[in-house]
């Protein structure tokens, strides 16, 4: 790349890195991943059979079991789109088990869970809160590992494409990396904890 194109690389990484830390790593986001985790966790621990489960997500399903989900068919992967999860989503809202209808209706009436960046909190007081939260949910009559939680996001840092983005230099070709101080602060991967759990429970700390 020649060198007056650097200013419109830095652009696109910097914005790649805000993309992470402004809509992937979204409290809302995370919690609502979060939270479709504990339904498709639930539902797996019922049987595809008890759910009343398709094709396409019954393969999902006996993969996930064998821990196997990198040999799923190209044909169930790509059928599993949103239209076919959101089928079961709604369906499972009426479903006998009352954890798994609860998780769906959630998701479905946006009943969300809420997210706490607990990033700077000694590992011991995020596990003690925790804990004491799982005990009150237990208190409610609520599984508690299925309505709190502990979740790690990443922001992930810049790290070289397998070929680089070099730029054309005096002295030849240069990564990016090398010659940007921009781009150097992006070199970092940022962890934060989040601690989920549902809107009406109350954080002591």
């Amino acid at each position: 790349m020649a060198a007056n194109g650097r200013g419109a690389i830095e652009h696109y990484l910097i914005m790649r890195s805000l993309m992470y830390d402004q809509v992937y790593n979204h409290p809302k986001n995370i919690a609502v991943v979060w939270g479709l985790k504990q339904v498709f966790r639930r539902a797996q621990s019922l049987g595809a059979e008890a759910l009343g489960a398709d094709k396409t997500l019954s393969t999902w399903f006996a993969a996930a079991e064998r821990s196997a989900l990198a040999e799923i068919p190209l044909s169930a992967y790509l059928a599993a789109d949103d239209t076919v999860f959101n089928y079961h989503l709604q369906r499972w809202q009426s479903h006998p088990d009352e954890i798994l209808a609860d998780l769906c209706r959630r998701y479905v009436n946006r009943d969300l869970f809420k997210a706490k960046d607990i990033s700077d909190w000694e590992p011991e007081v995020q596990q003690g809160t925790l804990a004491e939260m799982r005990d009150r949910l237990q208190t409610q009559g609520l599984p508690g590992d299925y309505y709190a939680g502990l979740e790690l996001a990443f922001s992930r840092g810049y790290k070289p494409y397998k070929q680089g983005i070099r730029v054309q230099t005096p002295a030849g070709l240069r990564e990016i990396g090398e010659i940007s101080p921009l781009i150097r602060t992006l070199v970092q991967t940022h962890q934060k904890t989040w601690l989920i759990y549902p809107a009406w429970l109350s954080i002591k700390n």
